[in-house]
């Protein structure tokens, strides 16, 4: 399954370099290899047969191809395209059905059922838990901009990160907690510090824009 790891890579780097819209400047060929790499970290941090290695590290490189059609229902795109190339690569049946629900299992607001899929889920988020999470959050923002015409303020933003942090995410392999965990509160406790000092300036440039209007007032 080596080879086959090997072609699914340069599979899958093709694809996106290739018919990816560059409007996609978050789910791109960079996160698909950030996604790659951080699941073989937790791999050989944890205790992972050779055949869910396997199976991960496909579903890591094929979890986001769907993305070349578009945002809405990618995970399903994702999953029937990874099944024709998989079958072409003839890949067993079952493995095919693995890594099928490995990319289902990437699917915002699912409840990992098992080891495996909890190493995906923790691989696609593992950027929570990284020195550069601002930078790579910025990308995500700027894509949704311009893939979904969804704009925010800088304080909306930072409320929309604060709010997935802490509602909707966790980290949920032994790998993840132990060395991933501690960086996110720490990113927790910057964009609480980020928030503050944005609302702050939004209030004295809304004091500001209101002071300039009642003199403009006051001259007629």
């Amino acid at each position: 399954m080596k080879d086959l790891i090997i072609e699914t890579e340069k599979y899958v780097s093709q694809l996106l370099k290739n018919k990816l819209p560059h409007t996609f400047l978050y789910h791109n060929l960079n996160h698909t290899q950030r996604v790659v790499k951080s699941a073989k970290e937790i791999i050989e941090g944890q205790s992972v047969s050779k055949t869910d290695a396997n199976h991960i590290i496909l579903a890591a490189w094929l979890h986001d191809i769907g993305h070349i059609n578009g945002c809405e229902g990618h995970e399903d795109s994702s999953v029937e395209m990874a099944s024709t190339y998989l079958m072409q690569q003839n890949a067993s049946s079952k493995s095919i059905e693995v890594i099928s629900q490995l990319i289902r299992a990437t699917r915002m607001g699912y409840e990992p059922q098992n080891d495996i899929e909890k190493i995906i889920r923790d691989a696609d988020s593992a950027h929570f838990g990284s020195k550069n999470y601002t930078e790579i959050s910025e990308l995500l923002r700027a894509e949704w901009e311009t893939v979904m015409n969804k704009n925010y303020t800088d304080s909306e933003w930072t409320q929309e990160n604060l709010t997935f942090f802490t509602k909707h995410h966790q980290f949920y392999t032994d790998y993840a907690l132990e060395n991933w965990q501690k960086r996110k509160d720490k990113n927790i406790s910057a964009l609480l510090k980020t928030l503050k000092r944005q609302k702050l300036e939004e209030k004295k440039e809304k004091t500001k824009a209101e002071e300039f209007t009642l003199k403009k007032t006051a001259k007629f």
